[in-house]
Parts: structure tokens; sequence; C-alpha cells
């Protein structure tokens, strides 16, 4: 397939995209800030005397949920709205990660840890209740809704030889846990747009333990058709709103590049040519453009590899691949690229 055909086959067919259109969400110097898509109206919407991390977009757009830390070494879960104002502390855990929300915007599912315990998924109200605890097995992670809201899908991992089990299914209540067929050793689900795949990221195993590399693979959600679209990645990736691409990132030499594939894998494309370590990389609602985090090499060390600068935040067009720069980090900081509204 052509870059041009991949290019087209991305949008989602309007005629019009304006730059300005919608909200970026990222963290910066231990806070969440928002910028548009031009590089516009960046504002800064937490002070936390903590580090305040992954902030991802309700799907109104009108708040933001995040994790934080807090003065007793906690990292909890958090809801501001889109202006900054209400930040509220949905629930106090030793550790949270892989907050989702659901597609209503009226639930949060997340990965937490309490009482010094394992990994579990819990599901809670995002305005107020306390969270409901899913799984008690203390090796389940990185939960995901079903764009119908029904399911959940999410990742275990083995606690003795700390590699992935594969990728679970469970209704949205926690029952019927089952084990998606065909995603032996997957992690890091994620559901199609339409709810009919889920791709995840493979460890590449040598007996029982990992060999620390990744393939990116999609499965129907029936189990059948697994089949490997690209490999050695990153588990950093995201569906295209057509739900017919995915980006990703490889990693060589400890560079980092951004690539987009057909769900299929029969075609993929760099998508960002530069000499710069390229991660992060974020759909825009439209599908037309890749927002991503990105770091220029300031120089190298005595051994030869290339020493990063600070990290700010680009989009590309897939069209035409001009690219923008959003922010301009000071020195010290970096701006990591989180979600898009």
């Amino acid at each position: 397939m052509s870059v041009a055909l991949i290019a087209s086959a991305c949008g989602t067919g309007s005629s019009a995209s304006p730059t300005s259109r919608g909200q970026i969400a990222f963290d910066s110097d231990n806070d969440i800030h928002i910028v548009r898509p031009d590089g516009s109206a960046r504002h800064r919407l937490t002070r936390g005397p903590g580090l305040e991390s992954d902030p991802v977009w309700s799907p109104d757009g009108s708040r933001i949920a995040f994790g934080g830390t807090e003065p007793d070494g906690g990292v909890h879960l958090y809801v501001i709205n889109a202006d900054g104002t209400g930040r509220r502390r949905l629930v106090a855990l030793d550790s949270n990660i892989g907050h989702d929300w659901s597609p209503d915007g009226t639930k949060l599912a997340f990965a937490g840890q309490r009482e010094h315990g394992g990994w579990d998924i819990y599901v809670m109200d995002a305005d107020d209740g306390d969270p409901r605890q899913l799984t008690f097995d203390g090796v389940s992670s990185s939960p995901r809704w079903s764009p119908d809201g029904h399911t959940l899908a999410f990742d275990r991992y083995d606690d003795d030889t700390h590699s992935l089990v594969g990728v679970f299914l469970m209704d949205a209540d926690g029952s019927i846990q089952r084990m998606l067929p065909g995603s032996e050793h997957g992690g890091a689900p994620a559901w199609s747009p339409d709810g009919s795949k889920i791709a995840y990221c493979q460890e590449q195993i040598d007996g029982l333990h990992s060999l620390g590399t990744q393939d990116l693979w999609v499965v129907n959600i029936d189990g059948n058709d697994p089949h490997r679209v690209a490999q050695n990645v990153g588990c950093d990736f995201a569906w295209s709103p057509s739900g017919q691409h995915l980006v990703y990132t490889t990693e060589y030499r400890d560079q980092r590049d951004i690539y987009v594939v057909t769900a299929d894998g029969t075609a993929r494309e760099k998508l960002v040519r530069s000499r710069r370590d390229d991660w992060r990389p974020v759909w825009s609602p439209d599908g037309r453009r890749i927002a991503f985090s990105s770091k220029p090499v300031v120089g190298h060390d005595e051994r030869g590899r290339a020493v990063y600068g600070s990290a700010d935040i680009f989009t590309i067009d897939i069209d035409t691949k001009q690219q923008r720069r959003l922010t301009h980090a000071a020195d010290g900081e970096d701006n990591y690229m989180s979600s898009w509204h």
C-alpha cells in the first residue's frame, strides 16, 4: 500500500480539519496542562505538591482524570474540570495506574494497590462513592472499557516469572472472567473503535521468561484470527479512529521512532522521519493528525550513544507530513503527551 493510500484511509472523511480544534492534555514539570492543537491557549490546571501525570479526558471533554502523589507517598486517582476547577481526590490507594473512563463518562476503571497488596482492577463512580474491587488475584492491571461499556479487557502477569500471562475479559460488574483466546503472553489491551478486535503487545518468551521485547498483535474479540502486525515494538500504540490502522513506536539503538500500520499488518509506514527520540503517539479525534512527544539529540556520550534534551509535544499531519511544535520546554522540563479530545 502506498503512503498516499495509508494517509487517505486514516481520516474520517471530513473536508475540514482546523488545527485549533479540540484540546490536548499532557503532563509537564509534575503538573497537568492543556493546550490547543495549534499550540495556543496553554493552561496549567494543577499545582500539586507532588508528581501529577497521565491525564485522560472524559468522553465529553468536560473533565480530566489523572494520577498524583501526596505527601504520604501514595499515588492516588483525581478528577478535575477542564477549566482547572473542582479538583477532587476520588480514592486513596497505595498506588494507581492505567485509569480509563467508561464510554458514558460515569465511571472510572483502574488498577490499584490497597494495603500493600498486589495489583487488582477496580471500578468506581466518577463523581463519588467507594471503589468496587473486581479482581482478587493480585496480578491484574491495564483495564480498558469496551466501546459499548459492557466489558472490560485487562491483562494478568505471572508473579513468579514476572512475564505476562495474557489478555482477559470480564463483564463490567466483574463477572464471567475469561482469557481471550489467541492472546497468550499479551498485555496492554486496546479495543478497536467498533469493539470487534483487541490489539495488544505480546512478550517474546524464552521458556518461561521474557526476553524484554514485544510484538504488536491484533485478535478478533471471539479469539479468531490472531495475527502479528509489527515486531519489536514498545507497548506504546493506539488505534486510529477509523479502526483501519494502528500507530506504534519502535526502538533501535536507544532511539524510538513512530510508525503507522494497517490493522491486518499488510502495510506500514515510518510516520515521523527525524533524528529525535519520538514516542507517546496519540491520534487526533478526526484521525488526520498524530500528536507525540519528542526529544532532540544534543550530543553523544563517551560510548557514542545519543544524549537527548528536553521533551516537547509535536503534531504531524498524516497527509502532508507537516509537523507543528506545540510546546517549548525550559531546561530540565519535559512535556509528555497523554490525551487528545
